[in-house]
């Protein structure tokens, strides 16, 4: 495997250890899946002019698309992706996916270094609805809340 292959399954790979740190069930990669059968990132996937083949429905194009040795290629990165991110949580010292916590992982921001958990607090169940979460996504929750549904938001 090359440096870069072993970048990409890195960045893959931790990408869903820091998801299940953070609280989810489940992870999902589609532009992991998509690079692994062969995608250029050409940004034609709404126009049928894939050049890959992969998004797509012309015949002509679709000819570049070989299933058999697609199908190989995605099985390989999944494997070594899940691999991989098992090595992650072992190194942590974690015998189960299960174990990892936000506690585990730390992010830098500037000269600080803190954990997600400190970065990110958990939230108890219910606290937006009843008002008593952490104030600033409270603030942002009550506001939210109070416009119409067609009205867009974006929070960063």
């Amino acid at each position: 495997m090359n440096s870069i292959s072993f970048c990409f399954l890195s960045f893959f790979s931790f990408s869903k250890v820091r998801t299940l740190a953070l609280g989810a069930d489940v992870t999902n990669s589609a532009r992991g899946f998509m690079l692994s059968l062969g995608c250029i990132q050409a940004l034609k996937c709404n126009s049928n002019k894939c050049p890959t083949g992969i998004a797509t429905t012309n015949p002509y194009l679709m000819e570049g698309l070989d299933p058999e040795d697609k199908s190989h290629r995605v099985y390989n990165f999944h494997k070594r992706t899940v691999g991989s991110a098992l090595d992650i949580i072992g190194a942590m010292g974690h015998e189960h996916v299960d174990q990892v916590s936000s506690d585990d992982i730390q992010r830098r921001g500037g000269n600080e270094v803190r954990t997600l958990n400190e970065r990110f607090p958990g939230v108890e169940p219910n606290s937006l609805l009843e008002g008593n979460a952490p104030e600033r996504l409270q603030q942002v929750w009550d506001e939210c809340s109070s416009r119409k549904p067609s009205t867009k938001r974006w929070i960063y």
